[in-house]
């Protein structure tokens, strides 16, 4: 864990895979590895730990988003809505599901779903600052300025510097 944690994903990964064989019926232990297998580049063999995590935790939110960021990781956003689709049969109240759902919505190229997903975001978490620019974003480049507009200012309130800001001042034509 405390390689994951400190950003060395490629050192914990095998650590946390070596831990599945002694613990096979402990989701937590390949989601743990997985995560650690996608944060270091290596989405297939994440998902091939997820998919027995599924069986074994049903219920669970956390193996589908994992699953839908693998996908997504990969340049599959259609991919990505199947295990969103199963992670909002099991908790819709989830953020998460909706934060993932507008990316692989905008990765497909549907910027109504996309702004849909992102708003519902917004109504679980509001002041969400992701949301907030990502609907933003997705809403000027659809054609609604003023909703576009008042989302990235909205956002560059609480988060005047960084990348993202940047790129919301150039959307915004430098105001």
């Amino acid at each position: 864990w405390v390689a994951l944690r400190h950003g060395v994903p490629a050192t914990a990964a095998p650590i946390l895979e070596g831990l599945v064989p002694r613990a096979p019926f402990q989701p937590w232990v390949r989601l743990a590895a997985a995560i650690a297998r996608l944060e270091a580049g290596q989405a297939g063999r994440a998902a091939e730990l997820l998919e027995p995590a599924r069986t074994l935790w049903p219920a669970a939110v956390e193996s589908r988003l994992l699953l839908a960021r693998v996908r997504l990781a990969a340049g599959d956003p259609a991919g990505a809505e199947k295990f969103l689709d199963e992670a909002e049969d099991c908790d819709a109240r989830t953020a998460e599901v909706h934060r993932l759902r507008a990316r692989a919505a905008a990765g497909r190229g549907d910027v109504c779903r996309a702004i849909a997903a992102a708003s519902r975001v917004l109504a679980l978490v509001p002041g969400d600052l992701g949301a907030l620019y990502q609907r933003g974003l997705l809403a000027c480049r659809h054609g609604d300025r003023a909703a576009g507009d008042a989302d990235l200012r909205a956002f560059l309130a609480r988060e005047p510097a960084g990348e993202r800001a940047d790129r919301a001042r150039q959307e915004l034509g430098g105001k």
